[in-house]
């Protein structure tokens, strides 16, 4: 196997194509290759949008071929994060009833969100992008 010299001053862009070579086993991976000296940036081409938008946060330049659905992503992300801080799943029912959707009773071992706790979403909800979920 022929070892191409160290080319210390060029650039070089991490390529990351989990489904054709999935070298790169997942987010921590790449963000780390993106921290390397000459690494000017990752080529990001799969479907992992919350990965991708995680090494984004990161700082690290990343070129998608998905680019057009980020700031819809963008937005996914931040309910994600919203709902998390309220027991996920249990949030994510509350605000689907209050929407009409009722998805039926909490299954063992989680509980249903305390009255306190819906006040909290409600009035969190009506503070943020996400008002018109607060039913």
């Amino acid at each position: 196997m022929t070892r191409w010299p160290p080319a210390p001053d060029l650039p070089f862009l991490v390529y990351s194509f989990p489904v054709a070579a999935p070298a790169i086993a997942g987010g921590p991976q790449a963000i780390e290759l993106c921290g390397l000296k000459n690494v000017i940036g990752l080529k990001f081409t799969a479907h992992g949008f919350y990965k991708l938008s995680l090494i984004r946060n990161t700082g690290a330049d990343v070129i998608n071929g998905y680019d057009e659905v980020l700031a819809v992503q963008a937005r996914v992300n931040e309910l994600i994060e919203f709902t998390i801080r309220y027991a996920y799943f249990q949030g994510v029912k509350t605000l689907l009833r209050w929407n009409g959707i009722d998805c039926g009773q909490r299954v063992e071992p989680r509980r249903r969100l305390t009255d306190a706790e819906q006040q909290g979403l409600r009035e969190a909800l009506l503070a943020s992008p996400f008002a018109y979920l607060a039913g």
